[in-house]
């Protein structure tokens, strides 16, 4: 193929389509007019709350930009959810355990009281286990010792054990597991957890959150992706290299972007349909690419 034909040549589907991370307001709003422009991309919004899919599976599965007396609905989205990021309010989460924010959905507590809650039943969960060890090891010193034990015996010792020990936990014990209804009520939202490759990403989050929202996808995130930061805030960028991707040869292409539009959701709004915002100033934006160091 020449270079005039590669030029002309149309872009597959799968280098098109869009995902957006953040859905707040601006995220809102970016992706409702992104979906208005003539032979649009296909949009993909990353929920980062189970809450958040199924609002939008019981709902109209429409963005609502309101401006001025006018409402326009917009649809033709796809959805998915989010994978867990490793840290959130100061505590460590493994691959497959319920985020802050759907443990704090399902409880109606404040996100960093649940955080303070599992930091203690961590604490209770890293002690057990430590002490499962240290009393495993000594049973196996007296069956070496002793020589021949019944098997069946021991386990039934070891069995007896756990369950005559009090548990270490809060008070308010939070359950962490995907399976629960905080997060994957009988793993409902694992068919919208996708592994596949992303070409193009928005972010607009807020700036403290965007590692955490980067670190979720970066295994599908490469050398041929580009993001396009849209946020209020300087400096993420530096962060993110240093945490998320460090190594300059696998690094996605950065594209810095500038936005002076004006959106909110009011409060009451919000709660009865998550994905209305209002377009409150019209303005720019500006974008601009990163220079790469080769």
């Amino acid at each position: 193929m020449s270079p005039i034909d590669r030029q002309h040549a149309p872009i597959q589907p799968a280098d098109r389509r869009i995902h957006i991370i953040g859905t707040g307001s601006i995220g809102k709003l970016v992706a409702h007019a992104l979906r208005g422009i003539p032979d649009p991309p296909p949009i993909t919004l990353l929920f980062h709350r189970y809450k958040l899919l199924q609002a939008w599976n019981k709902g109209r599965k429409v963005i609502t930009v309101a401006d001025g007396e006018a409402e326009v609905p917009r649809g033709g989205f796809d959805v998915e959810l989010r994978p867990m990021v490793t840290r959130q309010h100061g505590i460590e989460l493994q691959r497959g355990q319920n985020s802050v924010w759907d443990m704090a959905d399902s409880t109606g507590m404040l996100p960093h009281n649940v955080a303070a809650i599992v930091k203690q039943q961590q604490a209770g969960q890293k002690a057990a286990a430590q002490e499962e060890t240290s009393r495993q090891e000594e049973s196996a010193q007296e069956q070496s010792i002793q020589e021949a034990p019944a098997q069946e015996e021991h386990v039934q010792e070891i069995s007896a054990e756990e369950d005559s020990e009090p548990q270490q936990m809060a008070s308010e014990p939070i359950d962490t597991n995907p399976q629960s209804i905080t997060m994957n009520p009988r793993g409902a939202g694992l068919p919208y957890v996708k592994d596949d490759m992303i070409h193009n990403l928005i972010v607009t989050t807020k700036t403290v959150t965007t590692v955490g929202a980067l670190a979720s996808v970066k295994h599908r995130l490469n050398r041929n992706s580009t993001i396009c930061f849209l946020q209020n805030g300087m400096g993420v960028i530096d962060v993110v290299n240093e945490q998320v991707f460090p190594n300059e040869a696998t690094r996605p292409t950065y594209v810095q972007g500038v936005i002076n539009h004006g959106a909110n959701t009011p409060p009451e709004k919000a709660e009865s349909d998550p994905f209305y915002v209002i377009h409150a100033g019209h303005g720019t934006i500006s974008l601009a690419i990163l220079p790469r160091e080769e």
